[in-house]
């Protein structure tokens, strides 16, 4: 929902997930300890400062900024002159450029 949400906006994004816990779906191994969970999440702290210390310079470099600004481009097809001006309102935020056409 996240990704859909920015994507509308105009934002670049993105996620970085590192699992902590595998047992909830693994029912033939014995359930984890809390403190075995830790250890991997103190083990995932320390992947993502690696994972990110490496990518964010390569992001800053190509941020992709023209691709989200522009993403919503050809998302509104109704014509602006036919947009109640209560939605064009609600909607300016976001799609003020466009809801105006």
């Amino acid at each position: 929902t996240e990704a859909k949400l920015a994507r509308e906006a105009g934002l670049c994004y993105a996620t970085l997930a590192l699992a902590t816990d595998y047992d909830c779906w693994r029912t033939e191994d014995a359930d984890v300890s809390v403190e075995e969970i830790m250890a991997t999440m103190a083990k995932n702290i320390a992947n993502a400062k690696r994972i990110l210390t490496a990518a964010v310079p390569k992001i800053q470099a190509d941020t992709g900024k023209e691709q989200a600004e522009s993403a919503i481009a050809f998302a509104v097809v109704t014509a602006g002159s036919v947009i109640p001006e209560e939605a064009k309102e609600r909607f300016a935020v976001l799609h003020g450029r466009r809801l105006g056409e």
